[in-house]
């Protein structure tokens, strides 16, 4: 490892022995200690938060995203001065920095994205034929995400609030991928720990987290959203969805300095029979962003249709919850990592009314972000830790201190 001299220093003077030797122990210690990135990602025209960006070390396969203010703590163990951060967030430049930037600077520093105008700019626009598009990308599955199995370490956290937190329910989850070739039936996921707050008792059973039907429970996002390989949630990637949805061009975005294309997608029928005389409806709407050159999916923003949000409340009737979802939306990430693209971050926000008189708003969020990937010596979980699929999840009531997540990685919490 080189000394940390200055740049104006370098080649004009020679340091002493005992300068050399003192400023390669401060390297050394800096290798030996953690180490605490903390920032807040904004727009560098208008100072404008950016949220959910990514923060990422390419080197450890290590990151977090960004809260909804654009704020961040990535906790690091054995820092190099080799290693980089990479910012980055849909529509700008991403930005590489050197971690040692960050070694000892203990306050939040604002790091500003610059938005790709210029990159967009020199685009040239060709006839694209967005159902192709999508196909073509659906068929580059096996090519674009990985073609071995993968342990992910990840956090999430799921609340319900009115206007003050009901549940706030968060946990570290190790997450057991199989290989894209394979579907997602071998994925399992298991809890390393978590802690939540209590629910009033009218959304309390004995063992749900949350009584509020249809959620899917935060421990499993990363299974059930990673709807590139779970195409049984999204009907607008399979082979039928060209006949339940109406698919659009709408242009081109930057993500992760490698320009996308933008395809909307908008039910055309209400519903459809398929060749096995099953009725299948276009239940979603909404956008998702393909790498131009790879043709990998790297983002869907979607939500319930008119349709999709009718059926949804149909099954709360019949289940006599007295709630009703006004709107859910999906976010869902992926990461590139070495030549493929990994599962990064997914997101479901429910918009609820709560029926009894008088009638409540009530919010729902749940996250989960992917902190660390490895697919080194990756062994199946063992049955006995993995929480099942239809299994509601309850993690320990625990206090909610500063140290319980000390060290670890997480979305932070919003400071409003």
């Amino acid at each position: 490892m080189k000394p940390n001299a200055d740049a104006h220093l370098a080649g004009q003077y020679r340091l002493p022995t005992l300068v050399a030797l003192l400023l390669l122990s401060v390297g050394v210690m800096a290798q030996d200690r953690s180490v605490v990135v903390k920032g807040r990602l904004i727009d560098k025209l208008t100072g404008e938060a950016l949220p959910y960006s990514t923060v990422y070390l390419p080197s450890r396969k290590t990151g977090t995203v960004a809260n909804s203010e654009g704020r961040f703590v990535l906790h690091l163990t054995q820092p190099t001065e080799t290693d980089s951060l990479v910012l980055s967030s849909v529509g700008y430049l991403s930005l590489r920095l050197p971690l040692r930037k960050f070694l000892n600077q203990a306050a939040e520093q604002a790091i500003a994205l610059q938005p790709a105008t210029q990159q967009l700019r020199e685009v040239v626009v060709r006839p694209i034929d967005p159902v192709e598009l999508v196909q073509q990308a659906m068929r580059r599955v096996s090519k674009n995400y990985p073609d071995k199995s993968a342990l992910l370490t990840g956090f999430y956290r799921e609340w319900v609030r009115e206007t003050d937190f009901l549940l706030l329910s968060e946990g570290q989850l190790e997450l057991y991928k199989s290989s894209y070739n394979r579907g997602r039936y071998s994925d399992a996921v298991r809890m390393l720990k978590g802690r939540r707050k209590p629910l009033p008792n009218y959304f309390l059973s004995g063992k749900d987290t949350c009584r509020i039907p249809d959620i899917t429970n935060g421990p499993h996002l990363g299974i059930m959203l990673d709807v590139v390989k779970n195409t049984g949630l999204d009907n607008f990637l399979t082979l039928e969805g060209p006949s339940l949805y109406a698919y659009s061009y709408t242009g081109q975005t930057s993500v992760n300095d490698r320009l996308a294309y933008i395809i909307e997608f908008t039910p055309q029928n209400t519903q459809y029979v398929t060749t096995r005389g099953q009725f299948n409806q276009a239940i979603f709407a909404g956008k998702l962003l393909i790498d131009t050159q790879s043709l990998a999916i790297v983002k869907l923003d979607f939500t319930l249709s008119k349709n999709g949000l009718q059926v949804v409340n149909r099954d709360i009737d019949l289940l006599r919850f007295p709630i009703h979802l006004n709107s859910r939306r999906y976010v869902v990430s992926y990461q590139p990592l070495d030549d493929r693209y990994v599962l990064s971050h997914t997101q479901v926000d429910n918009n609820y009314t709560y029926r009894l008189h008088p009638a409540k708003p009530i919010l729902n969020r749940m996250d989960f972000v992917v902190t660390q990937t490895t697919f080194d010596n990756v062994q199946k979980l063992n049955k006995k830790d993995i929480i099942k699929a239809d299994q509601s999840f309850t993690e320990r009531l625990m206090r909610f201190d500063e140290t319980f997540w000390a060290n670890d990685n997480i979305i932070l919490e919003d400071e409003q």
